[in-house]
């Protein structure tokens, strides 16, 4: 049995979250686990409830922030040092960008025995200024010579870490793709009926979803735009639903009513166009009721609702960045795009051409039951902290 100290930024409703729900449940009564964690922001749904009814030991870090803070930043550390100091791991696991930096320097300062780092998705591009995103490349690589193992989601994340900016290399950076615990049989047309009669939605109405944070980096302005497009262009019954929160909510929820667009808000409303439901907890109604998930992130790693739109038996529109070529096949469970003009074109086919959304949808579910295995993905885990 080994001291394992967890960091992560925030326990919110999210893929790093619902991943770590996973290994906190199994390895809980395996080592001896403490999870530490930062302040949620505003419009964030929190999962603390849920990692305390497991019985893990938690300590949260209000000063712990995902926002670039110096202050916050040397608060986090000095807390985090006395908590590393008191505990004395035998590993630190630290997941997420701010809590692998400031982690693994503490990490490191306090000759902890081994050190691993999992990268859910790289800031490298996309989140900060080509100047502050260079920095932060030169500090990880540095970080890298004080990590024992780097793990990424996939191979394409890998070879991006290693290949575009030379962090760490084949022997120290491995793969554990990520997985879900879910039963196949949970998806059925009785669990969709149920979601689309909640929320007010014809059975023939295609429902196309976005799921995840409302923020710049997810580009779901660009969504509402394209959607509205095709509300004016094609004659065939479609729904957007926006699954999920953050600081742009509103002014999303503006910009569609701007766009004469009906719009519903955490209620159901009859003849909706663009539904904003918050995040949504019963996920496999969601799921069930959803006919294709659509990304327009700006960047990514692997998104979890990937993943979870597969399971369920749901097609997939997504840009061709980070990993999510690793997690689909694409053509055939999901499609690809490399630019606007080819989103706005392939949208567009697959609202008229509704049976391409039901193959990739069947094919989706047969290719998940073999790929995303929970069983598989804890199995590496206990290998890499039992070494």
């Amino acid at each position: 049995m080994s001291r394992i100290l967890i960091i992560t930024n925030r326990l919110v409703v999210g893929g790093p979250s619902i991943h770590l729900q996973h290994i906190v449940n199994y390895f809980n009564s395996k080592h001896e686990l403490l999870l530490v964690y930062g302040q949620a922001e505003k419009g964030e749904s929190s999962m603390e409830d849920i990692f305390s009814k497991m019985g893990v030991e938690m300590k949260k870090i209000n000063s712990m922030r995902r926002s670039v803070n110096p202050i916050n930043d040397y608060k986090f550390a000095k807390e985090l040092g006395q908590i590393i100091k008191g505990f004395n791991p035998d590993i630190v696991h630290t997941h997420t960008s701010k809590p692998g930096f400031i982690g693994r320097i503490i990490a490191s300062q306090q000759n902890i025995k081994r050190v691993i780092h999992t990268y859910h998705g790289l800031v490298f591009k996309g989140y900060f200024s080509s100047i502050l995103s260079s920095i932060l490349v030169k500090i990880d690589r540095n970080l890298a010579n004080k990590t024992h193992h780097i793990i990424a989601l996939s191979e394409t994340q890998k070879q991006e870490i290693i290949d575009k900016y030379k962090i760490g290399n084949n022997a120290k950076v491995m793969v554990i793709p990520l997985a879900i615990s879910s039963d196949f049989s949970d998806f059925t047309s009785e669990n969709a009926l149920e979601f689309r009669e909640m929320w007010k939605i014809q059975n023939d109405t295609l429902l196309i979803a976005q799921v995840g944070r409302l923020t710049d980096i997810k580009g779901n302005s660009l969504m509402i735009d394209v959607f509205k497009d095709n509300k004016k262009k094609h004659d065939q019954k479609i729904v957007l639903f926006m699954v999920g929160d953050g600081e742009l909510k509103q002014n999303l929820i503006e910009q569609a009513q701007s766009l004469h667009l009906k719009v519903a808000i955490e209620e159901p409303v009859e003849g909706a166009d663009v539904v904003f439901t918050s995040w949504c907890h019963r996920l496999k109604e969601l799921y069930s009721a959803m006919d294709l998930l659509v990304l327009t992130s700006k960047s990514e790693g692997t998104p979890l609702s990937i993943i979870e739109a597969q399971v369920s038996g749901t097609a997939v529109l997504a840009p061709n960045i980070g990993g999510i070529k690793d997690m689909v096949i694409d053509g055939k469970t999901a499609l690809l795009y490399s630019n606007v003009a080819e989103f706005e074109s392939i949208l567009s086919e697959l609202i008229v051409e509704k049976q391409k959304i039901f193959e990739m949808g069947d094919n989706a579910a047969n290719f998940a039951a073999s790929q995303y295995s929970l069983k598989r993905m804890l199995n590496s885990y206990e290998n890499l902290y039992n070494l």
